[in-house]
């Protein structure tokens, strides 16, 4: 009996979790930035400290621990072992850990993941979803999730999606190299190409460990995924049962512009 195939984010965020991590860690100057946008938007929308969020694709933690920081009740899932560990013990450090608790698990199957009784209604006054699997796999199944948030959120439950502005980056970098500092020390080097026909970009991911001035190769990882202009996405967001009432380009809250690299929506279950 033949194996199935991995899908490419297992293979990224399962396989080479903890490598994954440390590249993410990279980034974690820009996530203070990034919370306040992300509770500006909830504030302006009704959902308050004390209210509870559901953090899709929550990484390590690093919005999910700063909204239990500022009095949410957040749950966060993550596909990544290793993203999980941290965000545990990241609560435990920031002393949060009574405002959050996470979930290893994939965004398709947050059934399983939540379960409600049968006719129960969803709990979560807020979802927030920063670079999420969104596109990863096809458009049913972009689909399949953003109903399933849908039931997962409450009565007038709010959602802030930031997804990649496919605008910005259709003609963004041919040939990408990122340099994770650490012992060991790791490169990425990332390629790309864009299909305009169908909006979906095909990256090649190549992982190395540096060592000395060599590199030693320990992974190649093809990835495929739909990128979202700000009318598809709008018109997804319908589909799914949510109406998008406000678009930014970044998270200073400017318009959505093809120099900007983001699209946030903020949206409310209709």
């Amino acid at each position: 009996m033949q194996r199935k195939q991995k899908h490419w984010s297992e293979e990224l965020s399962v396989d080479q979790g903890e490598i994954l991590l440390k590249w993410m860690l990279a980034g974690e100057r820009s996530a203070p930035k990034e919370t306040e946008a992300i509770a500006k938007l909830l504030s302006e929308a009704g959902v308050g400290p004390g209210r509870r969020v559901l953090d899709i694709c929550c990484g390590y933690g690093r919005h999910s621990i700063r909204l239990a920081e500022k009095g949410y009740r957040v749950t966060g899932i993550d596909l990544s072992e290793a993203n999980i560990r941290h965000a545990r013990q990241f609560a435990l450090d920031r002393k949060v850990s009574h405002n959050v608790q996470f979930a290893v698990g994939d965004i398709r199957n947050l059934q399983d993941l939540l379960p409600m009784k049968s006719g129960q209604k969803g709990g979560f006054d807020a979802i927030v979803g920063i670079l999420p699997a969104i596109g990863y796999y096809d458009e049913e199944a972009d689909e399949q999730v953003l109903r399933q948030l849908c039931r997962f959120a409450g009565p007038k439950g709010v959602l802030v999606l930031a997804l990649t502005n496919r605008d910005w980056l259709m003609e963004r970098y041919k040939f990408l190299k990122e340099r994770v500092d650490g012992r060991p020390a790791y490169e990425m080097h990332h390629s790309h190409r864009f299909d305009y026909t169908t909006s979906r970009m095909m990256e090649t991911w190549s992982i190395y460990q540096v060592d000395g001035q060599d590199l030693r190769h320990l992974s190649t990882i093809e990835m495929d995924r739909r990128l979202y202009s700000l009318h598809e996405l709008i018109r997804l967001l319908g589909r799914t049962g949510w109406r998008c009432l406000k678009s930014f380009g970044n998270y200073e809250l400017g318009p959505v512009d093809p120099s900007e690299p983001m699209i946030i929506a903020l949206a409310e279950k209709r």
